[in-house]
Order: C-alpha cells, then structure tokens, then sequence
C-alpha cells in the first residue's frame, strides 16, 4: 500500500511539474498578465446587476450589459484575429489588455445607462482583440510536446483569479460601489504595460504574399473564412458553438433549477460555482501534462463527455451534496479539457492561418453564447426546467462526439506507428 501510494504522489509530482514553465519569463508574463486581466472581469459578473441597479436601470438594458460584450467579441474576433497573422500577436494582446482595462474602470465613472452599454460593448471588443493573438502567441512560443502544458499552466492563473477575483471586488465594494472598477481596472491596465515591457514578440508565418495588396474587405473576410473548409476546423468551430450554446443556457438555469431540485438557494448556488473553480484550479496543471502525454484529442474528449452527466444529474439529485459533487466531477473535466483543447486548436490552423482560425472559433463561440441564455429561457418557458436541463446535457454531448469523428487521434501510439510504417517505407524503398 505504501508503494501505491509513492507512486501515485510521484506521478502527481510529474503532472505538476508543468507548473515550472512559469519559471520562462515569457509565460511568467502572460500569465500574471491572465492574473489580473481575470481578477478584474471574475467580479464584473457578481457585481454588475448591483451597481447597475444604483443607475435605476431596466431588465432588457440589464441583459444588455451581460449579450453587448459577448455580441461585439463575435463580431470583431476573426478580424483581429487575420490582423494578428498579418502583423504579430503583441500588438494586439497589449492593445487588448488596455481596452479592457479602460472599459472596466469606465464602469467605475460612468453616469449613465447608455455609458454603461458601450463600456461593455468596448470590453469585448478589448476580448476580441487579445483572445485570438493571446492563444496564438502562446501556441508560436511552445514547441510541440510542451504545448498542452504550457497553456495549463497559463491557465491556472486565471483559474486562481476567478477564486480570487470575487471576494476582492466583494471586499472593495464596501468601499464604494465604484472601487472595484477602479481598482481592478488599474490592475488589468498594469498587466498590459507588463506586456509593453518585458514580453517579446514572436515571428509569425503569414500564407499570405506581404508584397500582395489586401484587397476588398469583402474578399479578406472569405478568405479568412475558407479556414474552415478542413473539416477539423469545421469540427472545432460547430462544437465550439453548440458548447456554448449549452454553456449560456445552462448558467441563468443553474440557479433555479437547484431550488427546484434539492432546495438550494443563492448561498449554495455560489458554493456549488466555488466548488467548480476550485476543482479548475487544481486538476488545469494535470490536464495539461496529460494532453502533451497522451494526445490532445482524449483529454477534450473524455473532459467534454463528463459535463453531459452534471445538468442530468442534477435534475435527479436525491441531497445537496450530489450536485456539490458534480460540480466537482465538472471542474476535473474542464481541467482535463482546457489546455487539451487550446493546444488542439492552434495546432489543427493552418500554418500562418494560426490567429485567423482562433478567431473564427471564437467568433463562433461568442454568438453560441450570445444565443444560449435565449434559448435556455425559451426552452424554460415551453417546458421544464428538468427538460431544459435533459437538453443542455444533449447539447453538450454534440462536441465531443464531432471532435471524436473528425479530429485525428494524436495520441503517442498512434504518432509511433506512423513513424514506425515510415521507417518501414524507407527501407523497402532502399
């Protein structure tokens, strides 16, 4: 028993040791730049219909201030994203940060309801411009089998600013309802000038002919576009979309339907969210040593799968721990996914079609989630929360099943057999 257990907490050591690429000054960088671009958006979401109630506002401009930010990311995304083939990451990922920034500490002085809807709008196009180049940089950086982990790694800071980010704008709140914005803002604006100073860009390998005018907007959009025609990417882009339509429906969902099925109320509500990231937390690292070992496409695939049991389970949830447990369950799978899929994604583009293919799976994403809460509500309103839930669990289940269909398996057995029928190649050729 005592060897089961040394070489469990080994192979735990090994899985953690992807956190040690944040010893790379890079990485260093644009993770603590993560750090506080997430702190300063986790207590946006908590805090926004308060703050927003204190300018009287209306339930349609409520919505408004959560679909503007998704809505203007979907429609600037894959822009920014061909820019930053065309003219390097940096640019735009700084750039990206200080338009956040400004968004966020525009919330803090504005003094109106109309302010209030561009700021938001402002802060996804600031999404737009540094989601696609940031995932981009990160995958021209990192070689091959140290990709997965490197982008775990990143991503635990963000995971760390989620926990974080709540309790520190809830703390500054007392303060006054202005100060977080304040704050945090200041915070994501110092993660942009951290980026101006100390992160190096990186050459990128455009298709495109540099010399070649870039002719009608028209025509670089259906260029940019024609990424999707590998029927990878296509896989990529519907599963990102219908996963989002799930995750937008699923979140105004959540609440009721743990009041309707095991009596919970906001408290647990909040609990069961915390439960979730801190789950992310601690199994993101894993994940990203998992997925350089053992192949992207598992790691999405078995992460992605495990969300379609959380909503099911839910709805028949006999005590509150059960959905507590859940949330658990989803956490690991998201950690197993996250850094999976984001090495999946850059790695499947084109080359020099990195950002271009990024952004259009964000844009994709962005109007999915755009469309969720729509129709989570509609579905809602004609049926049950129980079906609704059967539903976003359905929903779900699509993109892992597209990814397992059309995405090649990556995994090292695999790679070693196409390596081993070359060598044979070579010698009957010989």
């Amino acid at each position: 028993m005592y060897s089961r257990l040394s070489d469990l907490l080994a192979s735990l050591r090994s899985h953690y040791a992807t956190l040690s690429h944040l010893r790379d000054r890079t990485v260093a960088v644009l993770a603590v730049s993560n750090l506080l671009d997430h702190a300063s958006n986790s207590f946006v979401i908590p805090l926004l219909p308060a703050y927003a109630a204190t300018f009287g506002i209306g339930p349609v401009a409520l919505g408004l201030l959560f679909s503007l930010p998704v809505a203007s990311q979907a429609v600037f995304s894959l822009a920014f994203g061909s820019l930053s083939d065309r003219f390097g990451r940096r640019p735009f990922m700084v750039v990206g940060m200080l338009v956040g920034a400004v968004s966020v500490v525009g919330l803090g002085v504005a003094d109106s309801v109309p302010a209030l809807l561009a700021l938001r709008a402002l802060d996804g196009v600031g999404a737009a411009m540094r989601g696609p180049a940031t995932s981009a940089y990160l995958g021209d950086y990192t070689s091959d089998d140290e990709r997965a982990g490197v982008m775990g790694a990143y991503q635990t800071s963000g995971m760390a600013a989620v926990a974080l980010g709540p309790a520190l704008g809830g703390a500054l709140y007392g303060a006054g309802p202005e100060v977080p914005f304040l704050v945090l803002g200041g915070l994501t604006a110092l993660g942009g000038l951290i980026m101006v100073g100390f992160l190096p860009p990186v050459d990128t390998e455009s298709d495109e002919d540099e010399s070649e005018p870039s002719g009608p907007l028209v025509e670089r959009v259906r260029r940019s576009v024609s990424v999707v025609r590998d029927p990878t990417v296509a896989a990529l882009v519907v599963g990102g979309f219908v996963a989002s339509v799930a995750d937008g429906a699923f979140a105004p969902t959540l609440a009721p339907l743990l009041e309707q099925s095991v009596g919970g109320g906001p408290t647990y509500a909040a609990l069961v969210w915390s439960v979730l990231g801190a789950t992310m937390l601690v199994v993101v690292p894993v994940g990203g040593s998992l997925a350089d070992d053992f192949g992207r496409k598992r790691g999405v695939v078995v992460g992605k799968l495990v969300w379609v049991a959380v909503p099911i389970g839910i709805v028949f949830a006999p005590h509150q721990s059960v959905p507590i447990a859940l949330f658990a369950l989803g956490g690991v799978g998201s950690g197993l996914a996250g850094p999976a899929l984001g090495a999946l994604r850059y790695e499947i583009a084109p080359d020099g079609r990195e950002g271009t293919t990024l952004g259009l799976i964000s844009t994709a994403a962005s109007v999915g989630g755009a469309l969720g809460p729509v129709l989570g509500g509609a579905l809602t309103a004609s049926a049950s929360l129980g079906a609704t839930a059967l539903g976003i669990g359905l929903l779900w289940a699509v993109d892992p099943a597209l990814l397992y269909w059309f995405v090649p398996d990556d995994s090292p057995a695999v790679d070693e057999e196409a390596a081993s029928e070359g060598a044979a190649t070579d010698i009957d050729a010989s």
